[in-house]
């Protein structure tokens, strides 16, 4: 009983210093990696301007066959906003807006042509403050799907799932079947 009370007493201790600061973010420029609800993973771009925090993810995927093939080539960005409407002492809470967008060339989307996929996404996001420069993000998001005929770019999970054949339509789906469909770290300068 003791060890276990000591335990709990160090971690503590070390706890409270990490939750006792204030986390205004305000100017502050970050650069990390993300992934979204609706598909768009890479490299992740944030900038707060007091409670509002702008997002840019981009990715790009490229496979270069060493026989016979065409060079697969895909572009996918995720511009989006979120407003941070709590504040605490080591984590905010925010919802946004964000639109994932995916191109593929035609040798990437299967050969029926070069295609491009839209989503919209409201993302509930909370992130998590480890210290002053670095912290996790995850999210849960309202997904609103939009699939052309020449097939799906984005790799999401949502109401028009990944494995669907090349159909046009539209699809809605909240959390993406699981807990936290959006994740990430960030380094802020």
């Amino acid at each position: 009983m003791k060890r276990i009370l000591t335990i709990a007493v160090l971690v503590l201790g070390l706890t409270i210093p990490a939750i006792t600061r204030a986390k205004d973010m305000n100017g502050k420029f970050g650069l990390g990696l993300d992934a979204s609800t609706g598909g768009v993973s890479g490299l992740g771009f944030r900038y707060f301007v007091g409670n509002l925090k702008l997002n840019l993810t981009v990715g790009v995927n490229a496979f270069i066959p060493s026989g016979a093939g065409s060079t697969q080539i895909g572009f996918y960005a995720a511009p989006g906003l979120i407003y941070e409407f709590v504040r605490a002492t080591s984590a905010n809470l925010g919802i946004g807006l964000k639109a994932n967008m995916g191109y593929q060339n035609k040798a990437a989307s299967g050969g029926t042509g070069s295609a491009f996929e839209a989503n919209i996404e409201i993302p509930l996001e909370a992130e998590y403050f480890f210290s002053r420069h670095f912290a996790m993000n995850f999210s849960v998001s309202i997904l609103f799907d939009i699939v052309s005929s020449k097939g799906r770019t984005l790799n999401n999970s949502g109401a028009s799932g990944q494995g669907i054949p090349a159909v046009k339509g539209f699809g809605i789906s909240f959390g993406a079947g699981s807990l936290v469909a959006g994740a990430g770290f960030t380094f802020y300068f």
